[in-house]
């Protein structure tokens, strides 16, 4: 029988073809159990940073998706809603984010969209440190939950810092 465009009469001696095997078998696929929802929706707003940070909007924007990931992980009985999402309701309530500076106002836009849980944030500096400061509101009752802060020199410090404080603030909800 030819292996490629050589007889086996004509192949060097000493050379053995392999013959086939079959593919190993796969390991089955694990059934994972859905995550159990409290049927409660939490919004992570986006970050607001003071213009003397640095930061340009690239940067906030991966700062809030990355809040959003970690609420995911620590707050996953919650539904979380997208940034889609956000846009889309933030469009037909007919505001920004951006407008929007104080606490009652994030919880009222909270209660709009129809989140039971608001996270928001501030990024500033003073002196030579970098501050994240978060909120966790509940809008139902209009009050503040959590707050946490980060305290770094650097943005790799803030990012390094925001897993703890995450944790922290979020468990709590």
């Amino acid at each position: 029988e030819p292996t490629g465009d050589r007889p086996w009469s004509t192949m060097p001696k000493g050379l053995v073809a392999a013959a086939p095997t079959a593919a190993a078998p796969r390991a089955p696929a694990k059934i994972v159990a859905p995550r159990k929802s409290s049927g409660k929706m939490l919004a992570v707003l986006s970050l607001k940073s003071d213009p003397s940070t640095g930061l340009g909007d690239d940067h906030v924007n991966m700062l809030t998706d990355y809040v959003r990931q970690l609420a995911f992980k620590v707050a996953g009985q919650h539904d979380i809603m997208t940034s889609e999402n956000m846009e889309v309701l933030l469009k037909s309530h007919g505001t920004t984010l951006a407008q929007c500076a104080e606490a009652s106002c994030e919880v009222e836009f909270g209660q709009r969209i129809g989140a039971d849980f608001v996270v928001s944030g501030t990024l500033s500096k003073l002196g030579s440190y970098l501050f994240l400061n978060l909120k966790a509101h509940d809008t139902g009752k209009g009050v503040l939950l959590s707050a946490e802060t980060v305290k770094a020199k650097s943005v790799d410090g803030l990012v390094e810092g925001l897993d703890l404080a995450a944790l922290k603030l979020l468990r709590k909800l």
